[in-house]
């Protein structure tokens, strides 16, 4: 069935590029004929893709694949000046109702205040750019090559590696390369021309950078290590960014590669002069090569409806497999190479808490060491998720009303604007004002804090967690935070002397007393953290207001996910890295509890 089904394609596809041809010849609509001086603003890529992993040394493994993508002016092809047989061929705007596409919102996802669908791709990479490197309003920016793979028949498989090739003023200014993981989240890398650049580049490739691994891409991998990218440039700018006039197409054509080099971080422990008691700093520097990737142009040519046609008669199912193949050489490192998985953690962000949660998890004494990178896309919020943020939200706008504080909520997502719950007055009698900071790294932080029986154990689940990695947020003020998120407050509260004399009702009945929904969120904690070591209110603060049916339900629905969750690695057969299992992070909350002593 599957063969006859690609002949199907490929004769379908062969067809049309016949008929097209003679009704079009090799002319594509809204731009000059091939014969023009003018040079292509569109280029199709043959490309053979090679993964490496060296280490650990029994799980060695290597493969390659062909893989087809195009090269395309961002400025033509935002003006639609490189759409093929009127949009049909090739269009840009939407995937739907053609042979291949590309849309704006799968590419640098998220820009702070905007939503995915209301700038095009060249707008939100330049205002990603001007947020994080030197480019100002008045800079050059002309244009830039996009290298990517398109939509088929209006499926949009997974771009693992997007890399945009910037001009300024007719120069190579800068790569940025877009990783995309499979889970819907994506992650910006910005290397700038002479900055932070090696001094040399291996033998092939123009430009190199070593910097800091900041994204979670392989399960096989932690957040950890180095990445040295080279890069192969392209021949040529586009024309748009060119600085002078061309008098006949370039000589030759673009053919620009990238080489990923995953490498492990070792560290360099060296006494530190400033502190006392002989502390050390930790240094990090490239250690022993892990993996490689590399992506090597075969094969250019001018995008035309003649050549676009001929590759996919060639190869018709190519633009499917992308994600096929991962799942596949997934299944050969898990279960044939035993490579156990590391679970997927909360992107980083681009907030001051996260960089100092970057540097720890890394080991890093400074900034210096750190990437120039920037998350763009986040998961979507689950149901679940958007209920506990309403609760939450809900919560806090009453709370702060009636007790005089301010509560600000910081998304690591920069497309999530800053949240700001304030009462009429934030000012106690001697002139102290309250203000509770929290960044939160996803939405998680919401079922986190919706879960957790008391503020007490919210902080143990999310914010004091041993491993970096396991934090879903971070507050600037711990009994604050634990105010805040407590039971309702006496009017006596709000006479303190000081921030923290406000007083916490930690009564605790015994459990038969607990609500129904309290009842419940107690099952999964471990007996050291449960009353009386760690007061637990009758009904949790964000059950108020609510009916007690709707609270049973979201948490019983909550855990019976993360059953699910666990059944799933158990019917798979998965093994996850010891001290790495979701189903097991009230225990790490309990070890954070007995450690504090």
């Amino acid at each position: 069935m599957a063969w006859e089904l690609g002949h199907t394609i490929a004769a379908t596809v062969v067809c049309a590029s016949t008929s097209y041809s003679l009704y079009t010849g090799s002319t594509t609509h809204g731009k000059q004929p091939a014969s023009s001086t003018k040079p292509p603003q569109a280029y199709i890529l043959n490309n053979q893709v090679t993964h490496s992993r060296i280490l650990p040394v029994e799980s060695r493994h290597v493969f390659s694949y062909p893989t087809l993508s195009f090269l395309l002016s961002l400025h033509a092809l935002e003006r639609n000046k490189v759409d093929l047989g009127r949009g049909w061929l090739f269009g840009y705007g939407g995937v739907s109702g053609r042979l291949t596409g590309l849309r704006s919102s799968p590419y640098v996802a998220h820009v702070a205040g905007k939503a995915q669908g209301e700038l095009g791709i060249k707008e939100k990479l330049v205002g990603v750019l001007r947020d994080h490197v030197s480019l100002e309003e008045e800079d050059g920016f002309e244009d830039g090559w996009i290298m990517t793979m398109p939509a088929i028949l209006g499926y949009e498989g997974i771009n693992p590696l997007t890399v945009y090739f910037c001009y300024k003023e007719g120069m190579f200014w800068a790569v940025v390369l877009e990783i995309h993981n499979t889970f819907s989240e994506s992650h910006i890398h910005i290397c700038e021309v002479g900055k932070d650049q090696d001094p040399e580049a291996d033998k092939g490739y123009t430009h190199q950078w070593t910097f800091l691994r900041e994204f979670h891409v392989s399960p096989f991998n932690d957040r950890s290590g180095f990445y040295t990218v080279s890069v192969q440039s392209p021949t040529h700018p586009p024309d748009a960014a060119s600085s002078q006039q061309h008098d006949q197409p370039p000589s030759s054509l673009p053919r620009p590669s990238v080489r990923v080099r995953l490498y492990e971080a070792q560290s360099h422990p060296t006494p530190d002069p400033f502190a006392e008691g002989g502390e050390t700093q930790h240094h990090l520097s490239r250690g022993a090569l892990k993996l490689s990737a590399v992506l090597h142009v075969k094969h250019s040519k001018p995008l035309t409806p003649s050549t676009l046609l001929a590759s996919l008669a060639r190869a018709p199912f190519l633009l499917f497999l992308s994600m096929p193949r991962i799942l596949y050489q997934a299944w050969i490192l898990h279960y044939r190479k035993r490579l156990d998985v590391w679970v997927r953690p909360d992107p980083l962000g681009v907030l001051g808490s996260d960089s100092d949660e970057t540097a720890s998890n890394n080991g890093l004494a400074d900034d210096e060491q750190r990437a120039r990178g920037v998350g763009v896309k986040w998961q979507t919020a689950t149901a679940l998720e958007r209920f506990a943020q309403g609760r939450i939200e809900y919560f806090l706008g009453r709370r702060c009303r009636e007790f005089g504080v301010t509560v600000k909520l910081v998304a690591g997502d920069p497309s999530v604007a800053d949240q700001v719950f304030s009462g009429e007055d934030n000012q106690l009698q001697y002139g102290i004002k309250l203000t509770l900071v929290i960044h939160y790294r996803s939405t998680r932080f919401f079922t986190a804090v919706y879960m957790a029986p008391s503020a007490t154990h919210a902080l143990l689940f999310g914010a004091q967690c041993t491993a970096p990695r396991h934090r879903l947020f971070s507050v600037s003020d711990e009994n604050l935070f634990s105010q805040v998120f407590s039971l309702e407050p006496r009017t006596e509260a709000l006479n303190s002397n000081t921030p923290h004399d406000l007083q916490v009702d930690t009564h605790t009945p015994d459990s038969q007393r607990l609500s129904t929904a309290q009842t419940l969120r107690c099952r999964p904690l471990p007996l050291s953290i449960h009353p009386p070591s760690v007061p637990i209110p009758n009904v949790h603060p964000l059950d108020q207001r609510t009916s007690a049916f709707v609270s049973t339900a979201a948490v019983q629905s909550c855990l019976l996910l993360d059953r699910v969750e666990e059944g799933a690695f158990w019917l798979a057969g998965a093994r996850v890295i010891p001290g790495d299992e979701p189903w097991k992070a009230w225990e790490r909350a309990a070890d954070v509890f007995t450690s504090q002593g």
